[in-house]
């Protein structure tokens, strides 16, 4: 049996590939249907070369799905359920998936996630059926009365938003600078002002992002950053504009933290006195697992975001190809029923 996959096939090219459908192979497993999917900042990159990845390979690694059938030993879902898919395989038990590192789970290899060509063939989020080793670990329940639309990301990019200024508003950080580029600092925008930040300014040189920006509550500036709107405890960098970041790290107050939410594929300098000199701590990250998508499905549900809002365009699930190579927003690709 066969099914449809979407698969990058060369820099800035995607296209509909019929590959073996997944069965299941182990009690902890299921087999999921996506149902809604979207296409992440980070998936910008991949498909349009200059990344280590090389093509082909499947594409996807943001979903909302229904689950179709599970292992003998899977308990916490069933099928007919609502799940959102977070992209990183992890099995849940290890001492780094306790610890809440499920992007370095060690039961699977390095990189082991959906969408991307590291740490094993996984498959895409577009996938007409997707595999998932580790049901009960990985998957997280969508309540009922939740627009899957609206948690599509909850896996990864809204799960960072939601993670990152949880912990860092909790530490009792209140002013937040982010260097913004697409939903993914949008996201991190609306959880800083519904989740209490005293001053949040959102810099992009991106007029329409600038002005969603300002209705969620932040102060905005075209960029580049400048000591004028400073300074920050906490920088969140999710545009990987070298030159921003750099100067973002004379924003800081002393003790200050940068987090850095990726899309550097290569080598980056930054000034090492002014780090040395103010204490700065900075973390680049990767992986929002099932704890954080649980948390971050509770948030759309009490209404405190509102995603769709924020940077979306719908698109019809046969529609992907074309979508994904002309339309430079944030698409969520819906099937058709649902």
């Amino acid at each position: 049996m066969t099914m449809r996959s979407l698969w990058c096939v060369e820099p800035g090219r995607v296209e509909w590939r019929d590959v073996p459908a997944p069965r299941l192979a182990g009690d902890l497993e299921a087999i999921v249907a996506p149902v809604a999917a979207s296409r992440c900042a980070f998936d910008h990159g991949l498909t349009a070369g200059g990344s280590p990845y090389m093509t082909p390979f499947a594409i996807g690694h943001e979903a909302v799905a229904r689950v179709v059938e599970v292992g003998d030993a899977v308990r916490n879902v069933e099928p007919g359920d609502l799940v959102v898919v977070p992209p990183n395989i992890a099995c849940g038990e290890c001492d780094r998936c306790r610890r809440g590192l499920t992007a370095h789970c060690r039961s699977t290899p390095p990189g082991a996630a959906y969408g991307i060509p590291a740490g094993g063939a996984w498959g895409g989020l577009f996938d007409d059926l997707v595999k998932v080793p580790f049901a009960d670990a990985m998957l997280a329940s969508v309540p009922a009365g939740v627009d899957p639309v609206e948690v599509t990301a909850a896996g990864d990019s809204l799960a960072l938003g939601h993670d990152v200024m949880s912990e860092h508003l909790g530490a009792g950080r209140r002013s937040v600078a982010v260097l913004g580029s697409g939903e993914h600092g949008l996201y991190q925008v609306a959880f800083a002002t519904v989740l209490g930040a005293d001053r949040v300014v959102y810099v992009d040189d991106d007029a329409e992002r600038r002005e969603v920006a300002a209705q969620l509550g932040a102060h905005t500036a075209a960029g580049p950053p400048d000591r004028a709107d400073g300074p920050f405890e906490l920088v969140v960098d999710a545009a990987a504009r070298e030159d921003w970041l750099r100067r973002a790290v004379r924003m800081l107050e002393p003790e200050g933290e940068i987090e850095c939410l990726g899309g550097y594929f290569g080598d980056i300098r930054l000034p090492a006195l002014p780090l040395y000199g103010g204490g700065i701590n900075i973390r680049f990250g990767i992986g929002s697992g099932r704890p954080h998508a649980t948390a971050t499905i509770d948030a759309v549900a009490r209404g405190l975001v509102r995603p769709s809002d924020l940077w979306a365009t719908r698109v019809p699930w046969d529609d992907l190809p074309t979508a994904y190579a002309e339309e430079p927003r944030k698409i969520i690709a819906v099937r058709s029923g649902e």
